[in-house]
């Protein structure tokens, strides 16, 4: 037994390891206030993105809707050539991916408008021709922003820079952007 002044001395002494970068009285870690100020950066680059985002997307969907009623206005013009009409069933149209077509588009005759019109229903936005033989604007194409609350601005945004009108003709709660 040992005598009780004397102090118990361990067998084996573990040497204590430090990090190379450590001095006393700091810690390792991010402090509260570099995590916030990270979070900040981060929640602003995104606020900025997100706009530029949502602009890419509708331009996306937008040529989509650009190339099928191109492609339908066409088939039109060549079923008039070979009957003499306009028709408004897709179907006597000579295209392909007809399902994608019935879906967002119309054609044919309209009182006297005859024009193909496609349009994406997820961004409110129509692309019009007018088709050649058309007693109202023959030839003339438009975006159109469809009546809705959200987004109106960036889809008269897109509208804007698409067609290179700035000044919409209005038509109910629609606005008609032609191009130039």
């Amino acid at each position: 037994m040992q005598p009780k002044n004397q102090a118990f001395t361990p067998a084996l002494v573990i040497p204590e390891i430090r990090n190379p970068g450590y001095s006393a009285g700091h810690k390792n870690g991010f402090t509260l206030i570099e995590l916030l100020v990270v979070v900040l950066i981060i929640g602003i680059l995104a606020a900025v993105a997100l706009p530029q985002y949502r602009m890419v997307v509708m331009k996306t969907r937008y040529a989509t809707v650009k190339t099928l009623t191109r492609n339908i206005a066409d088939a039109e013009e060549l079923f008039y050539i070979a009957n003499g009409y306009y028709t408004s069933d897709l179907n006597n149209l000579d295209i392909r991916n007809n399902d994608s077509a019935s879906n967002w588009c119309n054609a044919g005759q309209n009182s006297s408008q005859s024009k193909v019109h496609c349009e994406d229903t997820t961004d409110q936005l129509r692309y019009e021709i007018y088709l050649l033989h058309s007693a109202f604007m023959p030839g003339a194409r438009k975006c159109v922003v469809l009546n809705s609350s959200s987004r109106t601005e960036l889809r008269q945004q897109l509208c804007k820079a698409e067609t290179g009108n700035t000044a919409p003709s209005i038509s109910g709660t629609d606005f008609y952007y032609t191009y130039r």
